[in-house]
Formats: structure tokens, C-alpha cells, sequence
């Protein structure tokens, strides 16, 4: 049967069923399909419980092909019989097996042993790889959903995916195509990689879209093993450089992420997403004056950075120079500074910021009731006033001016701010200072 072949940023899709010449863009739908690619995609982890049920990861070196099976499956019984009737092959080939029961990922009862003394390990897909799969394939492939059984996919000689399957598995042709895909990836991967750290190319945009994929997806081991593949052929390539440094950020590696943020400055000085990063990463390890001055230089290069000023201002509040902080945070708003807008943000800001380390009570009033002084008594003003007093440790007088607040937003009619003043002036009556919810910055 013709094959109907797709590229793809850089996926060759193979359609068994069209047998005609596809259009660029995802592969078309249909029950059985191959998809070989001509430069390796990052791979899910293998996670899996074997035959006696403990937890397994597989080896991250391959060639090694995974086949999912489940109950009520006539395809994967094929699947089955076909590797017990090639196993020599398969073994003169050096090609790893590993067959998963994935049916109780989609509501099936476990398969059980496969047949007949099966020659290679075998276990139970765990839900973390079924999710690494569904983002490989929504990247790819574009059609989300369930795993479907049966598929399977080949993972080359470095970890890398080389080929996916869905439907039964082809299996004399995979044995045959074997020697040009279990070659390491990293073969297969260059060639496909820009010579210039910053350059672009359609082979390496959709990898390094996958890997973003599975950061967003929560899959952080997954994005750094890409990368660190990456950086083992290019080294010196910003588009890895940065986007490893985050993800060990995330997952918690900080003393990593330093490393590789400086990595990257090292050859991009003035790269000012690294060096707010560095900022940040600095910040959570406590090395406030290190952060101070990385976001700083992010500044001076790119002064209408907004993320680069608002959390300046966040490193400067921790360190306690809080006018300085209010001027850089006022500018990340796009307020204009010592304006009554800025004032009242910048006071609300240190009265009730969610980390205790930012806020700053004396402050906070300072600004409100300069804000009071200048602009005259309202709602919202009097509102932010009480909330600086009641972080100050006053009270008293932040009941006084909440209770004036409520009362100028009643005669004005807006009875949403009343109510919202009224849950806050409650917390001020016991004693209590009111805080925002963590939430992202701006």
C-alpha cells in the first residue's frame, strides 16, 4: 500500500490508510498511522509498574519500544504474537521491549499476564506517562484525547522519541527502518539545530515546543532532559540555555538555575529575560542584594520592562528601601510617580502585599495619609488608609476610617465597595490586618 507522507516541523507523518499525497500540516485521522521523525522529539518519561507492581522508570537510553495494550483488544493480542513470533530478531536487532497495560488509565480492568510466557518485561502504564503521551501527541499530531490501544512508540538510542504508532504495530517494518532510527538522537537531532544560538528553524521551533508543552503540563523532568540533550551539541544555544535555567527553577533546582542563567549571560550579557530570572532565582535563595542588582542591569538595558521593574521594586521592598521600591513598582504600573493614582496603589501595596516580607506598615501610612492630606477624603482613599493603619498596628484608627468608608461608599451607591469594606473593617475589630491572596504578578 502507498504511503501518504506529511512534514511537519520536522515530524514525517506516514498515513497507511489515504495512500495518497497529504497536505502540509498534521497527519489525517484514521485508525492506523505512522509517525517517523526526522529530528527526535522530546520524550515523555517511562513510568511504569512492572510485573510485581513497584514503580519502574525505564532506562532513558534506548532503542527501546513501548506497546500499550489492554483488555478486549484484538489488535494488541496481534501485537503480542507478532514479538513472541520475532523475538530473535527483535533480540539481534538490540531493540529493548517493554509492554504496558494502559486499559486502566481508560476504565478497563487490568489485562493480566500477557500469553504464553511473554519474553520481555511487561507492567501497567502509570497516568503520569499517559499525560506525557497525550501532550507528545497533541503537539504532533493534534488530535487530544485518550490513549488508544493499540499504539506504541520507539524511543531512540538517547531517549529520544524516533517514531509513533497507533493502531497495530508494524512490527517487520520497524525492524526493517530500525538501523537509520536507533541511531542516538543526537545524530539525528544536529542537523536539525540552527548553527547560531539564536536562530530559528522549523526542526528545532517544534521540538523546543513539545518541551514547552511539557513544562506547562507540569512535566519539568521531561523539559530538562531535552534540554540538557540539546546543550550537549550546542552548548552555547540561548534557546536552551534559558528555557533549562526555568525549568530547574520550577521544579526547585535553584543552585542549577543560577548556573545555567549565568551560563547564558556569560554569552548574551544583556539578555534581560536571564537577568530578571536570575533576579528571581536569586530572591528565593534568600541573596536579596545579588537579586537587587541582576534586576537593576535588567533595567538600565530595558527601562520600559515592566516585569523587570515590578519585581525590582518587590526585591527592593525586601531589602526595606521602600521609596525607591514604591518609584520602581509605580513605573511597572505605567503610574505616573508621586501622582495621587501612585500613591494610593503604591500605600495599598505595602499595607497588604501577601508576602510579609514586602509589606511594610510605616510606609504604607506614610503614603495613605500623604494621599489624604493632598487629595481629600473618599472612599477608596479612606479604604486604603484603614487597611496601612490596621498593618501599622493601629487599630483604632483603622476602624475610625473604615467606618468612614463604608459611609461615603453607601452615599455614593456603591454597594459593592461598602460590602468590601465592611468584610475588612470586621478583621480590623479583632485585631486583625487585612492581606491580599497570593497571586502572580503583574
Amino acid at each position: 500500500m502507498a504511503r501518504a507522507r506529511a512534514l511537519r516541523g520536522g515530524v514525517l507523518a506516514t498515513s497507511l490508510v489515504t495512500g495518497t499525497l497529504a497536505a502540509a500540516g498534521p497527519p489525517p485521522e484514521s485508525p492506523d498511522a505512522r509517525i517517523y521523525f526526522a529530528a527526535p522529539a522530546p520524550a515523555p518519561l517511562v513510568t511504569y509498574e512492572d510485573s510485581q507492581g513497584h514503580p519502574r522508570t525505564a532506562p532513558s537510553a534506548g532503542p527501546l519500544l513501548v506497546v500499550l495494550r489492554s483488555v478486549r483488544c484484538t489488535g494488541c493480542d496481534e501485537d503480542i504474537k507478532a514479538l513472541h513470533q520475532r523475538r530473535e530478531a527483535i533480540e539481534q536487532a538490540q531493540l529493548e521491549v517493554l509492554l504496558l497495560d494502559a486499559g486502566p488509565l481508560i476504565g478497563l480492568p487490568a489485562a493480566g499476564p500477557p500469553p504464553g510466557g511473554f519474553p520481555f518485561p511487561w507492567g501497567t502504564a502509570t497516568a503520569r506517562l499517559a499525560q506525557g503521551l497525550d501532550v507528545l501527541r497533541s503537539q504532533v499530531i493534534r488530535h487530544p484525547g485518550p490513549i488508544t490501544v493499540p499504539s506504541s512508540f520507539l524511543l531512540d538510542a538517547d531517549g529520544l522519541v524516533a517514531a509513533l504508532f497507533k493502531g497495530p504495530l508494524p512490527l517487520d517494518d520497524l525492524l526493517r527502518d530500525l538501523p537509520g532510527l536507533r541511531a542516538a538522537g543526537e545524530k539525528r537531532l544536529s542537523p536539525a539545530l540552527p548553527s547560531s544560538g539564536r536562530g530559528k528553524g522549523s526542526f528545532a521551533e517544534s521540538m523546543d515546543g513539545i518541551a514547552v508543552a511539557y513544562q506547562e503540563a507540569g512535566l519539568l523532568d521531561e523539559t530538562i532532559a531535552y534540554h540538557r540533550k540539546v546543550l550537549r551539541i550546542k552548548p552555547g544555544r540561548m534557546a536552551s540555555l534559558v528555557p533549562l535555567a526555568g525549568a530547574l527553577a520550577a521544579r526547585g533546582d535553584l543552585e542549577e538555575a543560577e548556573t545555567a542563567y549565568r551560563r547564558a549571560l556569560a554569552i548574551e550579557p544583556g539578555h534581560v529575560i536571564a537577568l530578571v530570572n536570575l533576579g528571581l532565582v536569586l530572591s528565593r535563595m534568600g541573596r536579596e542584594d545579588e537579586a537587587v542588582e541582576s534586576l537593576s542591569e535588567a533595567v538600565r538595558i530595558s527601562p520600559d520592562h515592566q516585569q523587570a521593574r515590578y519585581h525590582l521594586g518587590l526585591a527592593l521592598a525586601r531589602r526595606g528601601q521602600t521609596d525607591r521600591a514604591a518609584q520602581q513598582l509605580a513605573e511597572a504600573m505605567g503610574l505616573p510617580p508621586g501622582s495621587a493614582v501612585a500613591q494610593e496603589r503604591m500605600a495599598w501595596f505595602f499595607a497588604t502585599h501577601p508576602d510579609p516580607v514586602v509589606r511594610h506598615g510605616a510606609q504604607a501610612v506614610k503614603l495613605a495619609e500623604q494621599l489624604v492630606r493632598m487629595s481629600g477624603e473618599t472612599a477608596g482613599h479612606l479604604d486604603t488608609l484603614a487597611a496601612a493603619y490596621a498593618e501599622a498596628g493601629r487599630f483604632d484608627e483603622a476602624v475610625a476610617a473604615a467606618q468612614r468608608a463604608v459611609a461615603l461608599a453607601a452615599e455614593a451607591g456603591d454597594t459593592r465597595h461598602a460590602e468590601a469594606v465592611r468584610s475588612r473593617l470586621k478583621l480590623y475589630e479583632q485585631g486583625r490586618p487585612f492581606h491580599e491572596t497570593p497571586r502572580s504578578s503583574p
